[in-house]
């Protein structure tokens, strides 16, 4: 009897702990986003971090998977590597990771009550996630990280993961998207970008644009950072897509002593965009003086949750993030690699900033069916998307309306046929509520 006494004291000044950390959270998110340096600069003064190799990966789509894979390359080669994620699908802790595991739930909430008094005592407030990339970069720290991968929330020049210098760098693409933040052209935001190019680093891009690669190569010249563009100095050949696993052959154009050309690289990643951003990491891991066992190692065996995430066959269930217009259009031209003519069942719905008439002009010509939902965290009104799906449409459309994603995406596997696709997509806060067990806090 004592001894569940004890359990129960202890379970309940936990749950008190993680109300009290998530409550400081909400607190923090209501307050809306705040981009710039100086309360970030200001706190690393009341914060001490150790020296890690930092690399920084910004772009539109394809930073997520890029650092991802960057963190497997590292952790392969051996070394302590910390990964910083943003937004989270599922798990909160996928946001913190060290080699590839979450940071636990007590440790989470024992480091934001930390983190809260520290800032509090010495008079700062922090934006949302800027709190949580402090939190991060101590928790790396804390932990001997000898290296760290920081996925770039928002632009790059102002986002509070800037804050860090990195001798390598990416930029995994440009298109418009949070124009009222980032700017209304892609120079602006090729501009935004590029601020994270610190001097001297070594700079990997895979922008086609002219305009907002110039930016870029402007940029590199005035910080003397050395470029490396993919398509003009390095690049995929014979490229091989099949429904679990990706193929291709990485080449450099031009070589040095230390950099190799690479035969046959299998990637566990499936996506149009997964060719590049895979390239991208061999690029830095080579530069970096990776071995090609390593490399091969972790790309082979990544896996990445929401990310062309096959969870169920007959019918084939399929969960993918893509959540603005080029991601989607990279996810039609993965459907169309795999599965030729084959017309797919949809679960989509879309966060209430995206622009979702150019999302639904991409899925239309490959959709047998489409069932509209709407994510708890930010989702856009099904009816919107009914409504402007039948205007596009040729010919009538079949729809379903379930607001409940989990339900959406129930009824859309009961009905399909054993054959047939499933495919769930257009937000990564639809992906998390119908992949997660309990309802999850979304954020940013």
């Amino acid at each position: 009897m004592f001894i569940k006494l004890i359990r129960s004291f202890i379970q309940n000044r936990e749950n008190m702990k993680h109300n009290a950390s998530w409550q400081y959270l909400n607190v923090l998110e209501g307050k809306g986003i705040r981009l710039g340096l100086d309360r970030m600069e200001k706190a690393l003064e009341f914060v001490p971090l150790k020296k890690m190799l930092v690399i920084k990966v910004a772009g539109t789509n394809g930073k997520g998977s890029c650092a991802c894979l960057l963190a497997k390359i590292f952790e392969k080669t051996g070394y302590k590597t910390g990964l910083y994620l943003s937004p989270h699908i599922v798990d909160f802790g996928e946001r913190i990771q060290i080699n590839g595991k979450y940071i636990a739930k007590k440790e989470l909430d024992k480091r934001i009550l930390e983190l809260k008094t520290l800032l509090e005592k010495n008079s700062l407030e922090l934006s949302y996630f800027e709190f949580l990339t402090l939190l991060a970069l101590k928790y790396f720290s804390d932990k001997n990280c000898e290296a760290i991968i920081l996925e770039i929330g928002l632009g790059g020049r102002l986002d509070a993961t800037n804050v860090m210098k990195a001798g390598y760098s990416a930029i995994t693409s440009v298109s418009l998207e949070h124009k009222q933040i980032l700017g209304d052209t892609l120079w602006k935001i090729a501009r935004e970008k590029a601020g994270i190019i610190d001097e001297n680093a070594k700079i990997f891009a895979a922008v086609e644009n002219k305009v907002a690669l110039s930016e870029i190569k402007n940029k590199c010249k005035g910080e003397k950072a050395e470029l490396f563009v993919y398509g003009n100095d390095f690049l995929c050949k014979n490229p091989r897509m099949i429904l679990e696993e990706m193929n291709f052959d990485f080449c450099w154009k031009k070589k040095s002593q230390n950099l190799e050309d690479f035969k046959n690289i299998k990637l566990s990643l499936v996506g149009e965009r997964q060719f590049a951003s895979a390239a991208i990491a061999i690029a830095i891991a080579q530069t970096a003086e990776i071995k090609e066992n390593a490399i091969r190692k972790a790309l082979k065996e990544a896996k990445i949750v929401g990310r062309f995430d096959i969870r169920r066959r007959k019918p084939l269930l399929i969960f993918d993030n893509a959540h603005n217009p080029e991601a989607i259009s990279n996810l039609k031209q993965t459907i169309r690699q795999i599965f030729g003519n084959k017309k797919i069942i949809f679960v989509f719905g879309v966060s209430d900033d995206k622009e979702y008439k150019k999302m639904l002009n991409d899925i239309l010509p490959v959709a047998k069916k489409i069932y509209f939902t709407q994510a708890k965290y930010r989702g856009l009104d099904m009816e919107i998307l009914q409504e402007e799906i039948e205007k596009i449409a040729k010919k009538k459309i079949d729809l379903v309306l379930e607001k409940n994603v989990k339900k959406a995406v129930k009824k859309a596997v009961k009905e399909a046929k054993k054959d047939d696709v499933v495919l769930v997509c257009g937000s990564c806060f639809v992906v998390g509520e119908a992949l997660a067990k309990k309802n999850v806090r979304h954020s940013n």
